[in-house]
């Protein structure tokens, strides 16, 4: 029996480079092919049919994927988006040397990743199809080029605090709203005039079905054990935690914490005012690594559930209008919802 082949150091790979990339491109830092015992589902089943109706998206977007022909490494730092970030505010992975970077999705999410240095060990590089814009990556497989580990909240071992600003220990009093439960749903950034100052508020809404326990109002949770997420609780994230949506969003189906909130009324038109929390500069956002028993969305009380998990097929109406499946259509309403420029076909979507 031959010995397997030897490792090729890989290549340390730039952001900017990636920038340089002109068509879709793949890369690794390890080009030896999985054994059989490990290989995907997706190499063993049948071929999916091609859609009935052609995409109208431009190439980029549906062309395969150009392997590079020998190990890469990528490395860079994750970040939040930017005040100038791109209209889908994704993450960015950044190059500290070079100050480039580029909007970076992840498999595999994890709070505790941002604003820490990670090295990309497989990768999808998707060109915008746009003059002035840098395109998507996709991290397939990563790690944290240091030592993993969850920041803990102090005293608490149930909670990974997201390391998302730096916060007093102790929050003024205006300030201590808090709410533990479930994210739902998540809104788009948007901007409303603000009646005491020149320019508009730039924020987004995390809808939450949250535990009213005596407990959870009064303090943070301490284990998983009692809660109920029964109670509907919107936060409205404004200002600078406006660019924590893309971790929200992550987080949709996962229960956090969030505390440093005030309370604040909400005028909507003639529908009359609203009391809503309402991020500050000591905003915290927690969550929970090993929760377990959390019901599916499915089961939440409320109107709408339903979530779908499935490949995109076809891509329509500017991505308006997505097939997933080649059984189930996804149909887009709202033109504010701008489709993310990681939506591809073949990408994994769920709804």
């Amino acid at each position: 029996m031959e010995p397997p082949p030897e490792a090729s150091t890989p290549r340390r790979l730039a952001v900017a480079d990636l920038l340089r990339l002109r068509r879709p491109t793949t890369g690794a830092s390890s080009l030896l092919s999985p054994s059989p015992s490990h290989s995907s589902a997706a190499s063993t089943s049948q071929p999916r049919k091609k859609p009935k109706l052609s995409a109208t998206n431009p190439a980029p977007t549906t062309a395969p994927f150009a392997p590079i022909p020998h190990p890469v490494l990528l490395a860079g730092t994750l970040s939040l988006p930017s005040a100038d970030a791109c209209r889908n505010h994704c993450l960015s992975l950044t190059d500290p040397s070079s100050a480039a970077s580029v909007c970076c999705y992840l498999l595999d999410f994890d709070p505790a990743v941002i604003g820490r240095e990670i090295l990309v060990l497989a990768w999808n590089y998707l060109p915008s199809v746009r003059q002035h814009e840098a395109g998507v990556l996709e991290a397939v497989r990563w790690r944290l080029a240091e030592a993993p580990g969850p920041v803990p909240v102090p005293g608490l071992s149930f909670l990974a605090a997201i390391p998302l600003n730096s916060v007093d220990a102790e929050p003024a009093l205006p300030t201590r709203g808090r709410v533990f439960g479930m994210v739902r749903s998540v809104s788009v950034v948007f901007s409303v005039p603000h009646a005491t100052q020149k320019s508009d508020l730039v924020g987004f809404i995390a809808e939450m079905m949250c535990c009213g326990c005596r407990q959870c109002k009064l303090s943070q949770p301490e284990s998983d054990r009692g809660h109920k997420f029964e109670m509907e609780k919107f936060v409205y994230f404004v200002d600078l935690a406006s660019r924590w949506r893309p971790v929200l969003a992550r987080l949709i189906g996962r229960p956090v914490s969030v505390t440093g909130l005030k309370k604040k009324m909400v005028s909507v038109g003639k529908k009359g005012s609203y009391t809503m929390l309402v991020s500050s500069t000591a905003t915290m956002v927690s969550w929970c690594p090993s929760y377990v028993g959390v019901p599916p969305l499915d089961e939440l009380p409320g109107k709408c559930s339903g979530v779908y998990t499935g490949v995109v097929s076809g891509i329509h109406m500017q991505g308006m209008l997505v097939e997933l499946d080649e059984i189930v259509w996804l149909l887009i309403d709202d033109k504010r919802l701008v489709p993310s420029h990681s939506l591809r076909v073949g990408a994994v979507v769920c709804c």
